[in-house]
């Protein structure tokens, strides 16, 4: 996608121009941004906020929250993907309760995922309370405890 020369740049100012060049390339032509992005060598904490970022800016509509899980599901995803996982979720949830309860699922932290499944049960129930009663009922359907 794009190589940035950044010798003699501050850290900084490298994850700064990142930003910039993925934002830009993420509204125009995500997935190869998103793969030149999560690319990038970076801290846990830099992938953390920039799978996350892909995830915000990629998945807002049906289409492309597809083709973003696509692509999400394709990855590594380990606990710096736990944050990008609860945003998807959170994205999908008004479309499709039971997917994104699935995303929730895989969070990897046991304790964040049993807190972020029982959220997203708790609005599922709110919007439609019989589906998600009967997927309560479910065998091996994780609820999050409710």
């Amino acid at each position: 996608l794009v190589h940035l020369q950044t010798n003699g740049w501050s850290e900084e100012e490298q994850e700064t121009m990142t930003k910039s060049v993925s934002s830009s390339a993420l509204a125009t032509d995500p997935k190869p941004a998103a793969d030149w992005l999560a690319g990038i060598p970076a801290t846990p904490v830099q992938k953390e906020e920039r799978l996350n970022s892909i995830v915000w800016q990629w998945a807002q509509g049906q289409s492309a929250a597809n083709a973003c899980g696509a692509w999400l599901d394709a990855q590594p995803l380990g606990p710096e993907a736990d944050r990008a996982l609860e945003s998807f979720s959170q994205i999908i949830l008004p479309d499709d309760p039971e997917s994104a309860l699935a995303w929730a699922q895989r969070i990897h932290d046991p304790a964040r995922r049993a807190a972020f499944t029982g959220n997203i049960f708790r609005q599922w129930r709110l919007r439609a309370p019989t589906e998600a009663a009967a997927a309560a009922d479910r065998p091996g359907q994780k609820t999050g405890g409710f």
